[in-house]
């Protein structure tokens, strides 16, 4: 049976790298004790406590500028970045690496709804009231697009397949073709959100 590494972080109070690290690592299911920099060492709580910067250099054997400063049984790893990069390389991130993937993913799809957002205005065709479940609709099928992209699932992605088929057109190139009458019943299609009660 492995055991469990010994991880150290070393931060400051503020710091938002160092709220990154520790996130990452309790997704990833490690536990840590943190060390935050103060004018002396104490205990501020379980696995929390506070150190000098002297003793700060002392514990991860170097003198550094910034922090989060990470070691991994009593190897300093480095910071936020390190920690990913150790993280995927060992293949320990797991379901974190999917998060990260989804993140990635809907940064790309925001940034392009953005610069889209921009056209349009620039071309004074502002998004209102009457336009946003046509907008909302149009924004999800992207989002899906950039998922499928990436090899990741999205809630869109079947109802993409009801309704689009792949045919050949006449230059022997593959098209994609809408059909908008889509026999459904009520059954088959599933809302998510809390269930509703009326009986109060």
């Amino acid at each position: 049976m492995t055991s469990k590494p010994v991880i150290k972080v070393f931060s400051r109070p503020v710091c938002n790298y160092c709220t990154q690290a520790k996130e990452l690592l309790s997704k990833a299911g490690f536990e840590y004790e943190e060390y935050l920099l103060g004018d002396s060492m104490k205990t501020l709580g379980e696995n929390k406590y506070q150190v000098t910067p002297d003793q700060f250099f002392e514990m991860i054997g170097k003198t550094v500028r910034t922090v989060p400063q990470i070691t991994w049984d009593d190897e300093l790893i480095g910071g936020f970045t390190d920690l990913r990069e150790k993280l995927l390389n060992e293949g320990l991130l797991k379901l974190v690496n999917l998060e990260l993937r989804e993140d990635n993913a809907n940064a790309v799809a925001d940034n392009m709804i953005m610069g889209m957002i921009q056209d349009l205005e620039d071309t004074n065709h502002k998004i209102n009231d009457n336009h946003m479940k046509d907008f909302g609709f149009f924004v999800e099928s992207l989002r899906s697009l950039v998922y499928k992209l990436g090899g990741l699932e999205h809630p869109m992605h079947p109802l993409v397949d009801s309704m689009m088929t792949l045919e050949k057109g006449s230059n022997g190139k593959t098209q994609a073709r809408i059909h908008y009458k889509i026999p459904v019943e009520q059954n088959d299609i599933e809302f998510e959100g809390e269930p509703l009660d009326d009986t109060n």
